[in-house]
């Protein structure tokens, strides 16, 4: 009976983890529309010392009008692709399985050895996601 009550205590425990790193991410992303809003203010502050004041919002109103259509178009293509990607095959034995692993861990090691500041600053990174994304125990 304990072990269940833990189980729902360590689950709850994750719940509340998750939302607050969504309420983060949510803050960080009201952030970053105001750090949006004030570099088109600038945009717009700067082409109204080149251009009549009203030239300058339509320039800046186009450029928006442009990304926006840009990501509408991107949407549509992908939601266009019903069918999903190919996954990766899974191998059907372990004989296969223990050639792709080697096949892996020999491009992981090329990659390494080619680039070892990229290599440290990619585990770096993946690192330290990880360790955000992982509830504590």
């Amino acid at each position: 009976m304990q072990n269940w009550i833990q189980k729902v205590q360590r689950f709850g425990d994750t719940i509340r983890y998750r939302f607050a790193t969504l309420a983060i991410l949510i803050g960080g992303a009201f952030i970053l529309m105001a750090a949006i809003g004030f570099a088109m203010a600038g945009g717009y502050m700067w082409l109204a010392t080149l251009l009549p004041s009203y030239l300058a919002a339509l320039s800046v109103a186009g450029v928006l009008f442009l990304l926006g259509a840009l990501v509408i178009i991107m949407a549509a293509r992908r939601s266009e692709n019903k069918e999903p990607r190919s996954s990766a095959s899974i191998p059907g034995n372990r004989a296969e399985a223990d050639l792709a692993s080697a096949h892996f861990a020999s491009v992981a090691l090329n990659m390494t050895m080619n680039s070892p500041v990229k290599a440290i600053a990619t585990a770096t990174v993946v690192g330290f996601i990880v360790g955000l994304l992982r509830t504590e125990r």
